[in-house]
C-alpha cells in the first residue's frame, strides 16, 4: 500500500503507540520550541504573512509518488488512479468541543481515543474546502485535470493507541510524537456525484451530495451547507492569527468492509491559526445531521480556527490496519448528479460553479483535459 513506509503501527503493535516519522506539519511549525515559548508565540507572536509565504516550498507531489494505484472505475467516472493532487484550494476550519462520552461512541474502534479539551469535553472539527480543480495521474505518465467541487468535513479529532493529555495534541508539539492528532470523518458532504462515488468506492469515506454556498472574503470565510432543502450548518471562520508554513501528513480513518482504513494525506501550504472563541461561529440547522451534532452538544464558538493562504492536498491510497465497527455515515439512497455550488468573493456577484463545470460540452463523468506524458 502507498502508506506502508510511513512508519506508523497497526492496532496492537508496539504497545498500540504510533511513532511519528518526523516529517509532519508540526515539525515545520514549532521546531523544538519548549511549551512555554510555544504559548508565548500563540499569545503574542505573529510572523509576516508575506515572508512566510515566500518561504513555502513549491512541490509537484505527483512526481514524488512512490506508486500509482488503480484503475478504479465507477458508474459516474472513468478509469481513476491514485494519488490525486488538489493543487490550489480554498480551505478553512474550526475546532469546537462536544460531550466526551457521546463523541467516544461515534468512533468505530476502541483503538481510537477522542482528543480531550477539558473534563468531559472532546474536540470536533468542521472545515470547508473548495477545490477549483484536481489532477489525476495515469500509468503512461500523463495527467487528467478534473472539474471543481466543494466539500465540508465534520470530524472527530482523535489519537491512536492511547488517550492523550487534554489539549496537548492541539498544540502540535513535535517533541511529543505519540500525541499528534488524527481525524475520523463523521460526515463528508460534497457537491458532485463523482466525488461522492469515488470517495465511497475508495475507503468508504462517508460522503453524500449536498448544496454549498461559499463566501471567501478578505476578513472571513463562510460556508452554508444544505441537503434536501434543509439547512445542516453554517460555518464562519475569521481570518488572521500567526502565520506558518505546513508540509506534512494529515492522517484520517474510515471503515470499509468492517476494516479500519488509515490514509495519510500530504498537505503543503501556508496557514494562519487564531485561538479563542472570537475566531468564528458554528450555527446548526434543522437537518437530521444538525440534530445529531446538537445531540453531541457541539459548541457554537470555537476553541481555535485556521485559514489557509495557500493549500494543496494529495490523496493517496489507504491501508487496512485492523477490525472496526461498521460505519457508513449519512445514506440517502440514490445521489443526485450534483449539488448547488456557489462561490462568492467579497462584494462580487456569486459564481455558479456548476454552470461552468457542466457546460464544457463533454461527458461530465470524464476529465476536462488530458495531457500526455512529455
Amino acid at each position: 500500500m502507498a502508506n506502508a513506509s510511513r512508519g506508523l503501527t497497526r492496532p496492537g503493535e508496539s504497545g498500540d503507540s504510533v511513532p511519528w516519522d518526523g516529517r509532519g506539519a508540526e515539525s515545520q511549525c514549532w521546531g523544538r520550541c519548549p511549551l512555554a515559548r510555544l504559548m508565548g508565540r500563540v499569545l503574542a507572536g505573529r510572523e509576516s504573512a508575506d515572508r512566510v509565504m515566500g518561504e513555502v516550498r513549491t512541490v509537484d507531489v505527483l512526481t514524488e509518488a512512490t506508486g500509482i494505484r488503480g484503475p478504479f472505475v465507477g458508474r459516474t467516472f472513468g478509469p481513476m488512479y491514485l494519488p490525486v493532487m488538489f493543487p490550489s484550494n480554498e480551505a478553512f476550519l474550526g475546532v469546537f468541543d462536544a460531550d466526551l462520552e457521546l463523541v467516544r461512541k461515534v468512533l468505530p474502534s476502541d483503538w481510537l481515543h477522542p482528543v480531550r479539551t477539558r473534563p468531559g469535553r472532546a474536540a470536533v472539527g468542521v472545515s470547508g474546502m473548495y477545490f477549483p480543480t484536481h489532477v489525476r495521474p495515469d500509468p503512461a505518465g500523463g495527467q487528467s485535470t478534473c472539474p471543481a467541487y466543494g466539500e465540508v468535513t465534520i470530524v472527530v479529532l482523535c489519537t491512536p493507541g492511547r488517550p492523550a493529555p487534554p489539549l496537548l495534541p492541539l498544540l502540535e508539539v513535535p517533541s511529543r510524537p505519540g500525541w499528534q492528532f488524527h481525524v475520523f470523518p463523521v460526515h463528508v458532504p460534497v457537491t458532485t456525484v463523482q466525488a461522492w462515488e469515488s470517495g465511497r468506492m475508495i475507503g468508504n469515506a462517508p460522503k453524500f451530495v449536498a448544496d454549498m454556498d461559499f463566501h471567501l472574503g478578505t476578513r472571513s470565510c463562510v460556508v452554508t451547507l444544505d441537503e434536501g432543502g434543509e439547512r445542516i450548518l453554517r460555518l464562519e471562520v475569521r481570518r488572521g492569527g500567526w502565520t506558518q508554513n505546513e508540509d506534512g501528513d494529515l492522517v484520517f480513518y474510515t471503515v470499509q468492509n468492517e476494516q479500519l482504513v488509515r490514509t495519510c494525506c500530504r498537505v503543503v501550504g501556508t496557514r494562519q491559526t487564531r485561538p479563542g472563541p472570537g475566531g468564528g461561529r458554528l450555527d446548526l440547522g434543522e437537518h437530521p445531521i444538525a440534530d445529531q451534532l446538537r445531540a453531541l452538544d457541539v459548541s457554537s464558538t470555537p476553541l481555535a480556527v485556521r485559514t489557509y493562504l495557500r493549500h494543496s492536498l494529495t490523496l493517496p491510497d489507504g491501508e487496512a490496519i485492523g477490525p472496526a465497527r461498521r460505519y457508513d455515515g449519512w445514506l440517502r439512497g440514490e445521489e443526485k448528479e450534483h449539488g448547488t455550488l456557489l462561490v462568492r468573493y467579497d462584494d462580487l456577484p456569486p459564481i455558479d460553479v456548476n454552470s461552468v463545470v457542466w457546460d464544457h460540452g463533454g461527458d461530465p463523468a470524464l476529465p476536462y483535459q488530458t495531457s500526455a506524458a512529455s
